[in-house]
């Protein structure tokens, strides 16, 4: 027998002693839930504005289900109502993020989403090709929406195979309408600080300039929608920005602080 253990009277068996190694694994394994609580506050309302709403939400397939629905019907629909939409992500600077949104958006766009980056990234304000890539964090980089959301991207291409399909006025009518869900429905990939680079003050700072000109962009690209639906004579319903904790995870910013700043920023 072993000291203290009386009842203990023989050396146990590999399949015996795995199951006590899976039992322990099991009890130190977190639960995890993959399922979201979705809106869980409307902080502000500005009937001027708009508003500010706080989600628990996966910011990839926020707008999904709204999507899905209007691109499978974009071939049937006259004057749709137009939605300027702009998601924000966070970038590192050498545009190779090892975890986090960043290479989660990497993952779902692939090589195409990858190619893009790298070519905006080599493209000046004013149209002109830089030899060098030179990022710092407040830089962002704009692109078609699409190219991040892989569902978003496969009901696209199934509206331009519609097209083969169709009358030459029908074919044009529905090429302007998904030239229209690439301009207004953009990406935009902000390349954030590193917390530890100068002191927790700086850090801040840096932090809420970035904050302001992720939203500052986003803001700007809804504008722009509504004066090109302006000029085109079609329904505008809204501008929306979805932004995520971008100070988080690989970027070192601690969550509570780093959202109080979006929140005030938002507003």
């Amino acid at each position: 027998t072993v000291f203290g253990y009386p009842e203990i009277t023989r050396q146990p068996t590999e399949t015996e002693m795995q199951k006590e190694r899976d039992i322990k694994l099991r009890s130190q394994t977190p639960e995890r839930s993959a399922s979201y609580k979705g809106c869980i506050a409307r902080e502000v309302e500005l009937e001027a504005f708009g508003h500010i709403e706080v989600h628990h939400a996966d910011i990839f397939s926020f707008w999904e289900q709204e999507l899905t629905k209007h691109l499978e019907d974009l071939h049937l629909a006259e004057t749709p109502e137009t939605v300027g939409r702009a998601m924000i992500l966070p970038m590192a600077p050498n545009l190779l993020p090892y975890r986090g949104l960043g290479l989660e958006a990497y993952d779902r766009g692939g090589p195409a989403l990858v190619k893009a980056i790298y070519e905006a990234a080599h493209l000046q304000e004013d149209g002109t090709t830089k030899d060098e890539i030179h990022l710092e964090a407040g830089d962002a980089l704009e692109l078609p929406l699409h190219l991040s959301m892989p569902s978003f991207d496969k009901l696209m291409k199934e509206n331009e195979a519609k097209m083969l399909e169709m009358a030459p006025e029908e074919k044009e009518n529905l090429k302007e309408k998904l030239q229209k869900e690439k301009d207004f429905n953009k990406a935009i990939f902000m390349i954030m600080p590193w917390i530890w680079e100068g002191s927790p003050v700086d850090a801040e700072k840096r932090f809420r300039f970035c904050a302001r000109e992720a939203l500052r962009r986003a803001s700007l690209h809804c504008q722009r929608v509504s004066k090109q639906v302006s000029a085109k004579r079609w329904k505008y319903r809204e501008g929306t920005v979805a932004i995520p904790s971008i100070g988080g995870g690989i970027f070192g910013f601690e969550p509570k602080n780093s959202s109080l700043t979006l929140m005030e920023e938002a507003f």
